[in-house]
């Protein structure tokens, strides 16, 4: 696309993990940047190639270490992103960590009790889309077969009697053996 006589990109390359759990215990977060740190200092470059002169064998090497630097890179911001407080141990979070090749393009900011917080808009919902209606692709489907939800928990401050409420909408949108229990993680 050219804007103004200069050639912009409009693309982008993304990394999506699989599922992984949040880390809760700092024992275990402690353990997992030694286990990264480890890996990368066990790295050994490809071996030299003796056909090639020594500028193009440096400037393999230097190829070689700025790819290492990068997947160590992305690998610590994963992790980062994997890190939550203790106190919210109970509910068992997963998450999947995007991660992209140009970055700020995509990246989206919110605030939270902590902080700004960093996010990725994984999907949207179109235009015409309600926020009070369940979003099915592709018309209305059996719900089970596109969420893999098994149970809602409720938070402490949600009020008695939302429940109900909560499992009226998962009755709606065919997910009436979904158990709804509330929280019992303490607020701080």
């Amino acid at each position: 696309m050219h804007a103004h006589g200069h050639l912009t990109v409009d693309f982008d390359v993304f990394f999506v993990t699989d599922w992984l759990a949040v880390i809760y215990d700092p024992a275990t977060i402690r353990q997992a940047v030694r286990d990264l740190w480890m890996a990368y200092a066990a790295a050994t470059p490809p071996a030299a190639d003796p056909s090639l002169s020594s500028a193009d064998q440096e400037a393999e090497h230097a190829e070689w270490a700025q790819g290492l630097e990068a997947v160590a890179r992305s690998e610590l911001a994963t992790l980062a992103h994997l890190v939550k407080s203790g106190g919210f141990a109970g509910e068992q979070e997963v998450r999947l960590v995007v991660s992209n090749l140009i970055g700020s393009n995509h990246l989206k900011y919110r605030s939270g009790t902590h902080g700004i917080v960093g996010y990725h808009e994984v999907a949207s919902a179109p235009a015409s889309h309600s926020i009070h209606r369940p979003l099915f692709a592709g018309g209305r489907a059996h719900a089970l077969s596109q969420l893999p939800v098994k149970s809602v928990r409720v938070g402490p401050l949600t009020a008695d009697g939302n429940e109900d409420t909560v499992r009226d909408l998962l009755d709606e949108v065919d997910l009436s053996g979904v158990a709804v229990t509330r929280s019992e993680v303490p607020l701080r």
